[in-house]
């Protein structure tokens, strides 16, 4: 009996272990075998590594803003427009050069334009345009862990005489598997030097410049859907939770979810997204925008005050149903 009992319990030990390591296995398999990121810091900023790859950089200066580039899928092959920053490519368009892969500013901020740069108008006409600078100031966290890495970066918008009108500090956080990256960010705006009025300009706040390939434009393939299911031009200064841009990266169809989180002032918002590449979202235009019964429209941040809002941005395989982003969005809620 007691050795009937001995072996009993051996079964149920290794029975035990082999159905924690199925469930292990599931567990992993569901995450889509999850990726080591790090980052490693250089003369120009921070890199973000996926198992030793390059998967983004933080450039601390890029025209008047940080950015990150270039941004390389899941595929390893890059998701934004390299110029301005790096080598016009075959089939690139040199328009709006202050359109810089992936970045966060506004058109209108107490009178000054934080979206352009003063190479984006002629220089007789610099003047008038006031544009500002978003300027590096330090990094406040940098770590990795086993699901991915984190970031903290402090910048201020400086006007043209170099005053600060806001702090912005932002979190990012990487993560990466074989189908999807992911991009977190939490912003935090902070006026520090007296009342801001982030102004109603359809230019904003986050902004990413797609590879040209992807765009509906180059009439390869490429899409834009939102939450509402409207498409292309339909989709452009509509209200949506999110809005997906896909089409063919080196032969391979790829696409860009930007989720708005529903914690964030102003939910759902209006989506800055053009046929050509641009893909914003932007909590503050209602000028410039198709007719709504919603309204949105510039808001003041009081001396002292700030403004959070949260962003998940998805670099993935496939279209946006074999990327299931109605469940990614489902979740992000939930957080």
């Amino acid at each position: 009996m007691t050795r009937f009992r001995f072996s009993f319990l051996v079964s149920i030990f290794f029975l035990s272990l082999a159905a924690g390591s199925l469930m292990s296995e599931i567990a992993q398999a569901a995450q889509g075998n999850a990726a080591k990121v790090t980052l490693v810091k250089n003369d120009q900023g921070v890199a973000v590594m996926v198992d030793g790859e390059l998967f983004t950089q933080y450039l601390v200066r890029s025209g008047s803003k940080p950015v990150l580039w270039p941004i390389n899928g899941p595929t390893g092959k890059p998701m934004t427009r390299s110029w301005p920053i790096g080598p016009e490519k075959e089939g690139e368009h040199t328009d709006h050069v202050h359109q810089r892969s992936f970045w966060f500013s506004h058109e209108g901020v107490n009178g000054v334009n934080y979206w352009a740069e003063p190479r984006s108008y002629p220089p007789e006409k610099r003047a008038e345009h006031n544009v500002g600078l978003i300027d590096h100031r330090v990094f406040a966290e940098m770590k990795s862990d086993d699901e991915g890495a984190t970031l903290g970066t402090i910048c201020d918008w400086l006007d043209r005489e170099y005053e600060p009108v806001l702090e912005q500090r932002t979190v990012y956080r990487f993560s990466a598997n074989d189908d999807c990256r992911t991009i977190d960010m939490t912003v935090n705006l902070k006026a520090v030097n007296g009342d801001v009025v982030l102004e109603d300009r359809k230019d904003g706040m986050f902004g990413i410049r797609l590879a040209s390939s992807m765009k509906v434009d180059a009439g390869q393939g490429g899409q834009i859907v939102n939450s509402e299911g409207q498409l292309d031009k339909g989709a452009w200064g509509q209200y949506a939770d999110w809005v997906d841009y896909h089409g063919p990266v080196a032969g391979e169809t790829v696409g860009v979810a930007i989720l708005w989180h529903p914690s964030n002032f102003r939910h759902p918002i209006r989506w800055h997204v053009r046929n050509y590449g641009l893909f914003a979202a932007n909590p503050l235009a209602e000028e410039g925008f198709p007719e709504s019964d919603r309204k949105q429209g510039a808001t003041t941040i009081k001396q002292g005050d700030t403004l959070t809002l949260r962003f998940r941005t998805l670099f993935h395989r496939g279209d946006q149903q074999q990327a299931k982003i109605v469940e990614a969005y489902a979740k992000y809620a939930e957080e």
